[in-house]
């Protein structure tokens, strides 16, 4: 069949995705049209590569430059976000209170811009990082954040997984690369590399199954304990067979997708997420959380304390995980500051970044792995207050898990695959689409902040008469 021809049939399978996806998730202001757009552009390319009007990165001092266009476009994208945001009624004291390790990770990588090498480099860089958080604002101050979230998410995925599939398969000069060496080819779809896409699967495949097995509550919460609230619209409008059809196709995608670019991290870190959703629907499982959580945490521990290499080899993979135990003892072995790191983003534009493409095949820029990144941009202080969130943000889901919250359910499971995701994969901190919807898990709207003026009992009283 000609590729223009399937590409045509993709634009109208797209096209009938988004007409009947709006039945069930409409887009509920014209605000969440803009993180939309970003995670549309830090899930997939730049726009300076999509029309190969970039700079290409063939020395450090590329590297450090970057793209004037897609400086402009992160930096509009910012403005207009932050201008909706003022429209908002936010109780920013109240935000700041009910995530304080959240915030303070975010502070102390601007404090630690201070000792970068290239204090610019690192500003730019923290921008967009504060860019994500205000995305995810906009979705989170919306009146349902649940539907505004999948409204947001599932747009994505019906661009990004077809996309991906007619790329990596009719048109190989945009959606595969070629190793420089051995000229294998490696399949990277809508993305910039395998890794990446990898993470993208992650994140469609988890929307993909909280969209069909998750229950859509008109309100989202389960503060509402009112006969129907848990009606959801497709209760309403009755079963859609062609878009439960349009699921299973965007399913079998991405299941081809995961076999295609044999990313074990990917289909690892999948399907621990689905099965920590699945389980978790059972209250039983629910009520053993903490049991749970130190299993979890007890297998972590393994993994390090056993050895990468040991615990890979027992598997049958490669025992240096191609390539990333070496690259780990190479970056362990570069002299910085332990306690504070190399400052902000500014690690991988250090004088021994040189050394390190010329030993490797591929053009490292991360450590492919989320906690030693951390580690050597912002040291032990960096890493501290990155353990400090991640519990805050346990135990904040952990109290969603009791109360039966099906948003809550699904995302702990994203939750946990972030955090295994990136003993490989270093996305804390990135402009990667797995981080953008962590700090959706992460960061907890508090719904006082409606009322802005009324204290926290006044608050209550009012809720309860809303109620009556």
């Amino acid at each position: 069949m000609p590729k223009q021809l399937v590409l045509l049939i993709s634009i109208i399978f797209i096209l009938w995705l988004f007409i009947k996806g709006h039945k069930l998730n409409p887009m509920t202001s014209g605000a969440l049209w803009v993180p939309l757009i970003w995670l549309m552009i830090i899930g997939s390319r730049p726009i300076s590569m999509w029309f190969n009007v970039g700079i290409p990165q063939g020395s450090i001092e590329d590297y450090l430059e970057g793209s004037p266009i897609d400086r402009f476009v992160y930096l509009s994208l910012i403005i207009v976000g932050i201008l909706f945001l003022l429209k908002k009624q936010i109780n920013w004291v109240s935000l700041l209170k009910k995530n304080k390790w959240f915030f303070a990770f975010f502070i102390y990588c601007a404090i630690s811009i201070i000792w970068s090498q290239y204090p610019y480099v690192s500003i730019k860089r923290w921008v967009k990082d504060v860019g994500n958080v205000i995305m995810i604002l906009i979705i989170l101050t919306e009146k349902d954040h649940v539907n505004a979230t999948k409204a947001v998410f599932t747009r994505y995925l019906y661009l990004a997984i077809p996309l991906s599939v007619i790329f990596i398969k009719y048109f190989p000069e945009i959606g595969r690369e070629y190793n420089r060496w051995t000229w294998a080819p490696s399949f990277i779809g809508v993305s910039t590399n395998k890794n990446e896409l990898g993470m993208i699967l992650i994140v469609c495949g988890l929307f993909l199954v909280w969209d069909i097995f998750g229950k859509r509550t008109d309100q989202g919460i389960k503060e509402s304990t009112d006969e129907g609230a848990d009606e959801s619209m497709e209760d309403r409008i009755g079963p859609d067979w062609a878009i439960l059809f349009g699921r299973i196709i965007l399913v079998m995608m991405l299941a081809w997708m995961l076999v295609m670019i044999k990313s074990s991290t990917s289909i690892i870190c999948l399907l621990i997420g689905v099965g920590s959703y699945l389980l978790l629907q059972s209250r039983k499982v629910a009520e053993h959380f903490g049991a749970y959580s130190i299993i979890l945490v007890l297998i972590v521990l393994s993994f390090y304390l056993i050895g990468p290499r040991v615990f890979i080899s027992m598997m049958g993979k490669d025992s240096t995980l191609t390539g990333r135990t070496d690259l780990w003892a190479d970056l362990l072995n570069i002299r910085i500051d332990p306690l504070i790191g190399a400052g902000y983003k500014s690690f991988w534009v250090g004088p021994w970044v040189p050394d390190l493409w010329g030993k490797y095949a591929f053009r490292v820029n991360q450590a492919h792995n989320g906690y030693l990144e951390v580690y050597l941009n912002g040291g032990l202080i960096g890493v501290g207050l990155l353990l400090a969130m991640i519990i805050s943000t346990g135990s904040k889901l952990k109290k969603e898990l009791f109360d039966g919250n099906n948003c809550g359910i699904f995302f702990f499971s994203v939750f946990v695959t972030t955090l295994i995701s990136n003993i490989t994969e270093a996305t804390y901190s990135a402009l990667s689409v797995i981080w953008f919807v962590f700090i959706l898990s992460a960061l907890y709207y508090p719904p006082s902040s409606d009322l802005p003026l009324l204290a926290e009992h006044e608050v209550e009283e009012k809720f309860y008469e809303y109620k009556r």
